[in-house]
């Protein structure tokens, strides 16, 4: 059977992963962390997700590859250190 597309999270593995991306703002409200994420020279990118939940849920892992307009790989591999 081949590996999961989108493999669940742990919410620090998920942290992890995000902190391989230039971080422009980081702000928290609640339980939940808002970043804004540098994607080009002149866009940014929001993801906002929850704290108090330890494994992240699988539509937040994708609109966020998605919203990071990367692909699946490419976000996974940045949790062994690829980039």
């Amino acid at each position: 059977m081949p590996p999961k597309k989108y493999p669940l999270l742990s919410l620090r593995e998920f942290e992890k992963i995000l902190n391989t991306f230039e971080i422009v703002k980081r702000r928290t409200k609640g339980g939940h962390v808002i970043l804004t994420i540098k994607t080009s020279e002149e866009k940014n990118t929001t993801i906002v997700y929850q704290t108090h939940k330890n494994s992240v849920p699988l539509h937040v892992i994708k609109n966020t590859i998605k919203n990071l307009k990367i692909s699946s790989q490419e976000f996974y591999g940045r949790l062994k250190g690829k980039r």
